[in-house]
């Protein structure tokens, strides 16, 4: 019984202690807001310079063994081609993006975001980009902030308005140098370890 006792203890501290870890990132500003874009529903949100994930980060990644990720000159398949890297090469992660397709969300609750900003129930809000332990970068009248979405799509504080969208999974464009320095994109990050810090 007592090792159950500290073991859960243990996962508590350690969630505890992450999610510190999250909110001084995002106090840090790790998240760019730019209250200047304009967000429209079906149209895919393109977030720059972003890591996502708690626990993302850049610098030396590992292709995985028996694996290829192909590398294009520019965030786009319909670029050339610039390097193909195998498993167990090493490349140089610089920066992503993530190409996010909007969708709304009802409030039924009360909500603060990390930057203060307050949401009434009736707010109808749009979620963008994910960055790990629930929270995400969100939109509302022209003005960007993080707040947390547990549980999504549907909870008894907020709604899904766009189930089509909310099913979307976000490309992760990652910019790279290879070990003979070619440098272009990939969108291939699941074939790469050490992509996360906490692992």
């Amino acid at each position: 019984m007592s090792n159950k006792i500290f073991m859960l203890m243990f996962l508590l501290i350690t969630i505890f202690i992450n999610s510190i870890i999250f909110a001084q990132s995002v106090s840090n500003k790790s998240v760019r807001l730019y209250d200047n874009d304009k967000i429209e529903l079906g149209k895919v949100y393109v977030d720059h310079d972003i890591c996502p994930g708690e626990g993302c980060t850049y610098g030396k990644w590992t292709v995985k063994e028996g694996r290829v990720a192909s590398i294009y000159a520019k965030n786009s398949t319909l670029t050339p081609e610039v390097a193909s890297v195998f498993g167990g090469e090493v490349v140089e992660s610089i920066t992503g993006e993530t190409h996010n397709l909007p969708y709304r969300v009802l409030l039924l609750d009360n909500f603060e975001s990390w930057q203060g900003k307050t949401y009434q129930p009736g707010d109808t809000i749009f979620v963008l980009t994910y960055l790990g332990e629930g929270y995400y970068k969100i939109w509302h009248k022209g003005e960007f902030s993080v707040t947390g979405l547990y549980s999504l799509p549907n909870t008894p504080n907020y709604k899904v308005l766009d189930k089509q969208y909310h099913q979307f999974k976000p490309v992760w464009w990652v910019k790279m140098k290879t070990k003979d320095n070619k440098v272009g994109w990939t969108r291939d990050t699941d074939l790469f370890s050490d992509k996360n810090r906490f692992e």
